[in-house]
């Protein structure tokens, strides 16, 4: 079945190819501007209070959606996004790590070391995951 929106495209395509033309053209100008928005949401990608696998599962959300529309993600591309979206509190140095499966790991020091800095510890501590 086809609806009203989509039958009012097909409407003035004589063979099915070129409904199929028509078809593939609308869509590919939205899957286009969805993988921009894609790419724009992992370059502004933000930790602020999120618990750290908050923070990681949604990069890799992002970075798995961009990899379902055929837009692979550099490892190096990942790291920096993933860098750069650190709590701004953030006391660790900026590593020079060049693959994501060193990321979690060296982030989490950096929430445990914010934590610990806070003046209530306790609450700020049960953040870390």
């Amino acid at each position: 079945m086809v609806s009203e929106a989509v039958l009012g495209q097909l409407v003035r395509s004589a063979t099915a190819r070129d409904a199929w033309l028509s078809l593939e053209k609308s869509y590919a100008s939205q899957s286009n501007m969805k993988i921009l928005q894609l790419k724009k949401d992992l370059q502004d990608v933000r930790k602020d209070d999120k618990p750290m696998i908050e923070y990681l599962n949604h990069v890799k959300l992002l970075a798995d959606s961009l990899s379902d529309a055929h837009e692979d993600v550099s490892d190096e591309d990942l790291v920096h996004d993933t860098l750069n979206g650190r709590d701004k509190h953030s006391k660790v140095e900026r590593p020079n790590v060049t693959t994501i499966r060193k990321i979690k790991d060296l982030i989490k020091k950096d929430e445990y070391t914010i934590c610990n800095a806070s003046p209530n510890k306790e609450s700020a501590a049960l953040k870390v995951h």
